[in-house]
């Protein structure tokens, strides 16, 4: 057992930990020594996994931006969306969190009867120029809300996650939205994240993973009962529930309790991994360049790989307008453009700095003549 837990005061439990790698501790000389830590927690009581390290918001932020991507994962999630909405004669949306508006101004496209208002400081109308259709009610200076809001639905995707105190954000919710009707809670699942060995998605970022039984317990406490659940591929895959206010038919979850040890031996593995993918591109005697720069992906090689390894790109690259120019945390390149990829030498790779979008950025890139063997996916 370790601290308690920062959502409900009990005790935690370690499911793994850098404490006992011997490539971790190898740095132990460095400086940054503790940087180089980690730990998973999982509270006994609320079920929250909880994600321990010594990295701040600002040193994976300052100067430097990430965006949600367009991606044909959100399709299935936008049709689930719809058809729920066409079912409960829903006709006001808001989103918390939205980030670019992209989400919304899909669903917009697929529903133009519905009123649609993003809740976030910033759309993307650069990139998104479709996010025009969305209505934002944020201001820009205080991030408060314009006006009072009567949504009968509110969505949260891949926010709470996000969070340091999920019990006040989801008060805060229902007081600004007056205790909406339904709310669609999305997250990427702690089971099925710990199953696909998939731990770069534990970085400074997330202070949180969930399971539909943690989620569950959060809406109950507040009166909401799951009455929908539906699995996605987005993030490895992920839960999306349905919440509503009044009384029905109710869907409810157990618990799955986890094999600690299994797990800290996937985690060992899983490190490992990421240990020989950086001597492989230390040692490698061809040009590397970096595409598609993901905050998972530049926390886990700030955490945890060496800046040897990150300053071995010759290039940098993201198809994300408000990046180019910007050098990412940690590492020498400024990032440049797509249109910037016809300079690449032909004897050079690329690593996907966003490896759960490895597919579409493949099929993206040979479409311009990149052919998939100059490609590289590393293990985060």
């Amino acid at each position: 057992m370790t601290k308690d837990c920062p959502n409900c005061g009990c005790s935690m439990e370690v499911l793994f930990s850098t404490d006992g790698s011997v490539a971790v501790n190898q740095y132990s000389r460095d400086a940054d020594y503790q940087k180089k830590k980690q730990k998973g927690l999982l509270c006994q009581n609320c079920k929250y996994f909880f994600n321990d390290h010594a990295w701040s918001m600002s040193e994976l932020f300052d100067n430097y931006k990430y965006s949600s991507p367009d991606s044909q994962y959100l399709e299935p999630i936008l049709d689930e969306i719809k058809s729920f909405s066409r079912d409960k004669r829903i006709s006001k949306v808001c989103e918390v969190g939205g980030n670019s508006g992209l989400f919304l101004s899909k669903l917009k496209g697929r529903m133009p009867e519905v009123e649609c208002t993003n809740i976030d400081k910033w759309h993307e109308i650069e990139r998104f120029p479709e996010v025009r259709s969305v209505n934002t009610f944020v201001d820009e200076a205080s991030g408060k809300l314009l006006e009072p809001l009567a949504p009968e639905l509110v969505i949260c995707r891949h926010m709470f996650a996000h969070n340091p105190n999920v019990k006040t954000l989801l008060s805060n919710i229902l007081e600004q939205f007056n205790r909406p009707k339904f709310i669609y809670i999305e997250n990427a699942s702690l089971e099925e994240t710990i199953d696909q060995s998939d731990f770069g998605q534990f970085y400074a970022e997330h202070y949180y993973a969930f399971t539909p039984f943690s989620v569950s317990k959060l809406l109950e406490i507040e009166g909401y009962r799951l009455v929908k659940y539906q699995s996605f591929e987005i993030h490895n895959g992920s839960f999306g529930m349905f919440f509503s206010r009044s009384s029905g038919h109710e869907v409810k979850f157990d618990f799955r309790d986890f094999d600690n040890k299994a797990i800290r031996d996937k985690f060992s593995v899983w490190l490992d991994d990421c240990f020989r993918f950086e001597e492989k591109i230390i040692a490698s005697n061809f040009p590397i360049s970096l595409y598609a720069v993901s905050a998972k992906f530049v926390f886990t090689a700030n955490a945890f790989l060496s800046s040897e390894f990150r300053n071995s790109f010759v290039s940098i690259y993201d198809n994300t307008p408000q990046k180019r120019g910007l050098i990412p945390p940690g590492f020498e390149c400024p990032v440049e453009g797509d249109s910037d990829l016809n300079d690449l030498s032909d004897d050079s790779c690329l690593i996907i700095g966003a490896r759960n979008f490895y597919e579409e950025i493949e099929k993206k890139l040979e479409a311009i003549g990149i052919v998939k063997e100059r490609l590289i996916c590393p293990p985060f």
